[in-house]
């Protein structure tokens, strides 16, 4: 999994080059440098199948790109976790891309 680099906002870009197997600056070039919307993330995953759910959650500070795979987390952010912290659970998930 692609970390995305401290203090970006490259959270989206970080999940497709994940879930595309490619590098982050291969990401960036594709899907540029600016916070991605659930359209733009469709075209790009158009191809990819995976066990991961997309995830675009909206806080009142932020929205964040995050994976989530059963009761399993990844946040380009922080990492792998299981049990959400308080910014997971007070955000609302405004975007959900399946991709089976």
């Amino acid at each position: 999994m692609i970390r995305q680099p401290k203090g970006s906002k490259l959270c989206a870009q970080a999940c497709v080059a994940s879930l595309m197997g490619i590098p982050l600056r291969e990401a960036v070039r594709m899907c540029s440098e600016q916070e991605m919307v659930a359209r733009e993330m469709s075209g790009h995953l158009r191809e990819v199948r995976s066990k991961w759910s997309l995830l675009r959650l909206s806080h009142p500070y932020w929205d964040h790109w995050l994976l989530k795979n059963r009761a399993q987390f990844w946040s380009p952010a922080i990492g792998y976790f299981c049990d959400p912290p308080q910014w997971v659970r007070e955000s609302v998930v405004t975007s959900r891309l399946e991709l089976i």
